[in-house]
């Protein structure tokens, strides 16, 4: 389950241990800095690899090990998401990110 360089990137990068006290209110203000910062090619590899990840033999136990093996902070559980259904929402949301900056 570890290729995905751009996703690891990402997450570990974006939700590190400290992206709360950076000033981002929520994960949808994490996105936003993404867009706004990086590549659109990066972004679009993110949105592939959330989608390559999430539909290869995904579990529950096996997402949460890649958030915690790539560094990431967030746990998707405390807003009632699993960790397949908080990494399609990105995919999305970045998507529409995407697309509202075109």
């Amino acid at each position: 389950m570890m290729p995905a360089p751009n996703l690891r990137y990402f997450l570990s990068s974006y939700f590190h241990q400290d992206w709360k006290v950076e000033g981002a209110r929520s994960w949808i203000n994490v996105l936003v800095k993404f867009v706004e910062s990086e590549r659109p090619a990066t972004v679009a590899d993110v949105i592939s690899e959330i989608e390559q990840l999430t539909s290869d033999g995904f579990s529950e136990v096996k997402g949460t090990e890649f958030l915690q093996q790539v560094g990431c902070y967030f746990v998707p559980n405390i807003i009632d998401m699993s960790v397949q259904a908080w990494l399609l929402s990105i995919a999305e949301e970045l998507r529409r990110l995407v697309r509202e900056a075109g």
